[in-house]
Parts: C-alpha cells; structure tokens; sequence
C-alpha cells in the first residue's frame, strides 16, 4: 500500500511546486493574497492535517510511534510524540497512558496521555471545530463553491506560476475549473457534511490521503510556503 508522507510531500511539491520556467514575480504574490489566501483552506492548517494523518497511520501500525498527544505539563504545553518521556518524569513512571487511567497516580502520575483510537479526542476536537469555523462563514456551501469558482478563475487568468492543483484541473478536468470545483465540494471531508460525518464514523489515513479538499488545502499551503522562499531568495 502506498505510503502517505506529508513530509515528502513537502519536500517534493516545494522543489517541484509550480512552473520552474516561469520567473516569480511580486504579481504572483499579489494575486495569491487576493484570491487563494481566503479559501475554505484558511480553515484546515498544513500540521493539523499532518497529525491526524500520522496518528491514523501509526495506529493501523498498532503502536504508539510517532502518535501526538498534548503533553499534561503546565510548563511546556503543546503537541509531542507519545512514545518520548518527558524531560525530568521519575524513573520508573510511564510517559504516557491511556485516556481514562491514572497513570499509576501520586508520583508516579504519568505526564502525557493520548487516546488509544484511530482519531483521538483531541484531535477530533480540532477537526471539529475547523469545520465549524468553515461552516459558521459559509452556512450555505453553494456561496464557498461560487467564491471559489470565481477565485480560481481570476487567479489562472493572472498568475505567471501556479499550485500543482491546477495540473489537476488540466489533466483531469480539461481546465474546467468550475466542474473541478464542483466534484471536489460534493466529495471532500473537508466541505461536505455527509462526506464529514462519515469521515468522523470511520476515519483513515487512505480516506485522508485521496481526498480532494485535503489535497487542495496542501497545494495552497505549500503555494505559499514556495512564495516566501523566492522572496528571500537574493538577487541575481
């Protein structure tokens, strides 16, 4: 089965990211700004997709490499691996423990704790809540579809260099940006309620591999990320 690696992916679609022979220029920065900055991709960030992916796949592994938790510290807050002991835990305390349990308690209370499923708790929560961000804009996703149709077009019409995406709608779509608009709103996890819930029922990581919001919302990110670093590249 074929590996879904965000970090490649990275590395790959950054070198690769659009057309190499095609000179940036300030307007592709400017167009970026006015029309991709303020998609539905606002609404789902790059690392956030990156850890449900990397905890779905480490739990089909059925380990707990490479799954992020919320460290319990108060200190240091924040995402880390489950299988790291904390800095400073006593010897003998476990790193981490299952949702629910004590963790031995006194002392010996664990500083870590993920849940032991495909989709974790908080990570749900932070799914959850980009949808509702999402949705709380645009009640109607027929006004983001319109938004974004029109976006895209403009954005082709003006841009010297463009996000791999846009090989997509080539390829597979004949450059109709609105039928590729359209399929990807009436599929995506990211956009469709029915698509979400089901998604939320029975997540995975090929689910989140192949779906087409998700691949768009990279191609956005990585767009940008490529954008800063022409810009600081120095002058020739």
């Amino acid at each position: 089965m074929k590996k879904f690696l965000f970090t490649l992916i990275l590395i790959c679609l950054t070198i690769n990211a659009v057309g190499q022979n095609t000179p940036i220029t300030k307007s592709d920065s400017i167009v970026y700004e006015q029309y991709l900055s303020k998609t539905f991709a606002q609404y789902f960030s790059l690392p956030l997709l990156q850890k449900i992916y990397k905890y779905m796949d480490a739990y089909s592994k059925n380990n707990a490499d490479d799954r992020y938790v919320l460290k319990e510290s108060h200190d240091n807050p924040g995402w880390a691996l489950a299988n790291k002991a904390p800095f400073g835990a006593l010897s003998g305390s476990e790193s981490t423990v299952m949702v629910g349990t004590d963790g031995g308690g006194g002392s010996f209370r664990s500083y870590r704790f993920y849940d032991d499923r495909a989709f974790p708790d908080s990570l749900r929560t932070a799914f959850k809540l980009a949808y509702s961000d999402f949705r709380s804009k645009y009640p109607k996703k027929s006004v983001a579809q319109k938004e974004l149709v029109e976006a895209l077009t403009a954005f082709s019409k003006t841009a010297h260099n463009k996000p791999l995406f846009f090989a997509d709608i080539h390829n597979s779509y004949n450059d109709d940006i609105k039928a590729y608009v359209k399929d990807m709103f009436k599929t995506s996890i990211l956009i469709d309620n029915k698509q979400n819930q089901r998604f939320l029922r029975k997540p995975s990581a090929e689910k989140l591999q192949n779906d087409a919001g998700v691949k768009f919302v990279i191609g956005v990110a990585l767009y940008k990320l490529w954008l800063k670093q022409q810009d600081n590249k120095p002058n020739e």
